[in-house]
């Protein structure tokens, strides 16, 4: 079935997604994976916890199941980020109508956000939900939602969730035997089962603990998918019963047929995506970067770029050849500033493209495709220094050089900015980027030990790119 997964950033377009948030926030150029990821280990728990029964039945007489195969998977359809500083920190049901409507409505959306007042939240039959983390329950469980499952400690009694194979069950805690009941649950965690205090509930003591917990008698364990326990999560222990996975499957096939990518197919389908950040802007930026990950089961890919001509039509420019394994990136720069070097492919500017990425694998093919204009971004007579915007080019430093150790890479910003740091050998004319040091940055002076020793010895270079300006400096490895 295919999903989207929606991101979101500050208005203006820059920083980290969920950046006001307490957590899960992602560098841009993160979320294409992160997305990629969030369905890869989603699809993984959906395939073990096909193997696992529904515990604790018959003591709570539930109908006895047996496993129960949950036929279902998730493809990665399209990746977005959103300028939208209110989608920081969201109530439940709010301000999500205009990611989820007509311009989404071919797959299912979900919304990565700091989501207030739970987890995560699916309005029931809905296609849509909304989480404040990447755990792979918690997808599955909200996707539930999505096709009628109840949580199934909801209700009085079983079959209030319309399954009379889900175990319901309550417990009411004495814990000192006086008869006062100081608590009483429909659920068990059944993590550690200690107060606040850190006191083992578990173990009477014959003064602080006369009766253990209910939540220690292996009875009370719940290991299914739409409840709230330790053993949902693990998909080596959570389950689904086959009312669940019935009542899922009649409500997606009836009700939203429409997101489904394949059935019963031969091999995975595959998907082609092409993403990139909010604040890109083709016409006035001489350099950029497509991020390809969010693309899926793939096993090889090409990219190609079509060049419009005067007369309407659009003809070949460039093609790759079949490129074996997953798509990555790809970095663009484009006229012919000398200062801009690091990159994939090179355009000419004032032009219009078509960009197209193409994905397969032994039984599927899919493309993606992206149309820009680039802007003029030749040399021609301005001057033979790129613009240096927030960069303060009189504290770029590197040192020691030569060096036949580490170096230390030093550089200011006057204001905030998009950074991305590569190092690499003139000799083979291939850096790499070191993610760990790029990313958003405030403002300020920043330092950097440099690990050379994957470079050989000799020439290479330093990109430090600044929103998409690169400078350079040059060391010799000893």
């Amino acid at each position: 079935m295919k999903v989207n997964v929606h991101f979101f950033v500050n208005d203006d377009g820059t920083g980290l997604t969920a950046g006001n948030g307490a957590s899960n926030q992602l560098e841009q150029r993160d979320v294409f994976q992160k997305a990629d990821d969030l369905v890869y280990f989603a699809n993984q728990y959906m395939e073990d916890i096909s193997s696992n029964k529904q515990l604790n039945q018959i003591p709570w007489g539930a109908d006895t199941t047996s496993a129960q195969c949950v036929g279902l998977r998730f493809l990665l359809d399209e990746v977005f980020i959103h300028r939208d500083s209110n989608m920081d920190l969201i109530n439940i049901g709010g301000h999500n109508d205009q990611y989820v409507g007509i311009n989404y409505r071919d797959a299912y959306n979900i919304l990565a956000v700091d989501i207030r007042r739970a987890s995560g939240y699916a309005p029931r039959q809905g296609r849509y939900m909304v989480v404040r983390s990447f755990d792979q329950q918690l997808i599955v469980h909200e996707f539930g939602h999505s096709l009628l499952l109840e949580h199934t400690h909801f209700g009085n009694s079983n079959g209030d969730d319309n399954c009379f194979d889900t175990p319901w069950y309550k417990w009411e805690y004495d814990r000192y035997g006086d008869g006062s009941v100081i608590d009483s649950k429909k659920t068990c965690w059944n993590v550690s089962n200690r107060d606040a205090s850190g006191t083992d509930l578990c173990t009477p003591n014959g003064t602080t603990v006369i009766n253990p917990h209910p939540c220690c008698d292996s009875s009370t364990v719940n290991n299914n998918v739409m409840t709230y326990s330790a053993a949902a999560q693990s998909g080596s222990i959570a389950a689904l019963t086959p009312c669940q996975v019935d009542i899922a499957m009649t409500e997606l096939l009836k009700e939203k047929c429409d997101l489904i990518a394949a059935i019963e197919p031969i091999c995975k389908p595959v998907s082609a995506h092409i993403g990139y950040k909010p604040n890109t802007d083709f016409s006035q930026d001489c350099s950029w970067t497509f991020y390809l990950r969010g693309s899926t089961n793939e096993t090889e890919h090409r990219i190609s770029y079509q060049k419009l001509q005067p007369d309407g039509t659009y003809s070949p420019f460039l093609d790759s050849d079949w490129l074996p394994g997953r798509a990555r990136e790809e970095r663009v720069v484009v006229g012919d500033d000398p200062y801009i070097k690091h990159g994939t492919v090179r355009l000419p500017s004032n032009s219009t493209y078509i960009m197209t990425l193409t994905t397969r694998n032994n039984c599927d093919t899919d493309h993606y495709r992206v149309e820009f204009t680039t802007g003029a971004c030749d040399v021609g007579d301005q001057d033979d220094s790129p613009n240096p915007g927030p960069f303060h080019t009189e504290e770029f430093q590197a040192y020691p050089n030569p060096s036949n150790g580490p170096i230390t890479l030093e550089y200011g910003i006057a204001s905030s900015a998009e950074i991305e740091i590569y190092v690499g050998s003139n000799a083979t004319n291939s850096f790499e980027l070191i993610a760990d040091i790029s990313g958003y940055k405030l403002a300020g002076s920043y330092h950097h030990q440099l690990d050379l020793s994957f470079l050989p010895n000799g020439a290479g270079t330093i990109v430090v790119v600044v929103d998409g300006y690169p400078f350079y400096k040059q060391f010799v490895k000893q």
